[in-house]
């Protein structure tokens, strides 16, 4: 390998083959980044994006000031000058100063270059990798196969130009997926809607963009699935949402009457013996002991109210036989479900003392287990 040869490959500005590849996973991700989402789409993922150090739903790509800028140069004839990597000196003698790549480091993009390669970053994980590496070979491959069509036209004297133009309509093209700021942030849920770019929160819409039209042509023209397959993955990975929400639901009910309601009235019960024994030295003394075994009773009503209602719903859910419908059934009345029913338990947890509680308390779970 010539000296040359490896400068162009340590320098992204002069090796365009690199770029060519970069190009190529930009242009995939805007076009096809409803695939990367449903072949992350899982009920319990659905608990993870866009939060709990994951990132967020939306799918962009971080590239980095470096490579954002020699990509818009190209694009836009221009020269700006690019940022180099910056030296990180640890303040040792013995430790020598070495470079700081200007990848993503803040963890919050889905799909992003760190330095040498692109991360992508929203698997659960339960989830097998090959699901999304297929998925990502698929889209990457498509796109390449298309340049590869314009490149193998070309003669040694336009092969430069032609591979300029690749990179530069690219980048014209698909620079709306790429984003280099916190993707947490809600002022980037505004900023992809205004670009265009779905927020796809729930397992149950995404999963369907996996039989939508220009999906099904990708991957049965590239001969990764036909049209059967895809549906009958459709049908698998649906219902495997419904049953993880059921099974979620059901395992909630059991805590509940099992472990829970048995522990709130014990709790009250030693309320009501507390009250009846100190009744006699007067109402101001067992005023407060009262208003709190009213709460504690009041929320013993609401958790049986609540698990009743969830019984309910899984039954609806189960019966429904459209399998979409059941999803979006599953999503609407599951999880409401479930929220509605942390909501007694949140409240009891806060005033039962710990040797009528079953499980273990946040104080338990930070310094002691």
């Amino acid at each position: 390998m010539t000296e040359r040869t490896c400068l162009a490959l340590k320098d992204p500005k002069t090796n365009t083959n690199f770029l060519i590849f970069a190009s190529a996973v930009i242009e995939s991700v805007d076009r096809y980044y409803p695939m990367l989402r449903y072949s992350t789409a899982t009920a319990t993922n659905d608990h993870r994006l866009g939060g709990h150090e994951a990132p967020p739903a939306i799918i962009s790509i971080f590239l980095g000031e470096e490579l954002t800028t020699i990509l818009d140069n190209i694009a836009n004839k221009k020269d700006a000058p690019v940022s180099e990597a910056s030296e990180v000196n640890l303040s040792v003698d013995v430790l020598p100063t070495f470079s700081m790549d200007s990848g993503d480091r803040n963890r919050t993009s889905p799909f992003a270059f760190t330095g040498n390669k692109f991360e992508f970053r929203m698997p659960g994980s339960s989830s097998t990798p090959a699901t999304t590496a297929a998925v990502i070979n698929a889209m990457v491959g498509k796109v390449l196969s298309e340049y590869a069509e314009k490149l193998e036209k070309a003669t040694e004297r336009t092969l430069p130009k032609i591979k300029n133009e690749i990179i530069a309509n690219a980048y014209k093209k698909h620079h709306r997926i790429i984003f280099n700021g916190n993707g947490y942030s809600e002022e980037w849920v505004k900023e992809a809607k205004k670009r265009g770019l779905t927020n796809e929160v729930s397992a149950n819409t995404a999963l369907r963009k996996m039989v939508d039209p220009e999906i099904l042509e990708l991957v049965d023209g590239i001969g990764m699935l036909s049209e059967q397959e895809s549906l009958a993955r459709y049908n698998a990975y649906a219902e495997r949402y419904v049953k993880q929400l059921t099974i979620e639901s059901r395992t909630f009910i059991d805590i509940v009457n099992k472990n829970i309601l048995p522990s709130a009235l014990k709790f009250a019960n030693l309320l009501a013996d507390h009250i009846e024994k100190n009744s006699k030295y007067g109402k101001a003394f067992i005023k407060e002991q009262e208003d709190l075994l009213k709460d504690v009773l009041s929320n013993v009503t609401a958790l049986r109210k609540e698990t009743k209602s969830l019984e309910k719903e899984i039954a609806r859910v189960s019966n429904e036989e459209d399998l979409s419908k059941q999803t979006d059934l599953a999503k609407e009345k599951l999880i409401s479900g479930l929220e509605a029913l942390r909501v007694p338990c949140d409240n009891l947890e806060k005033v039962i003392g710990k040797e009528y509680w079953d499980f273990p308390t946040y104080t338990d779970l930070l310094f002691k287990l």
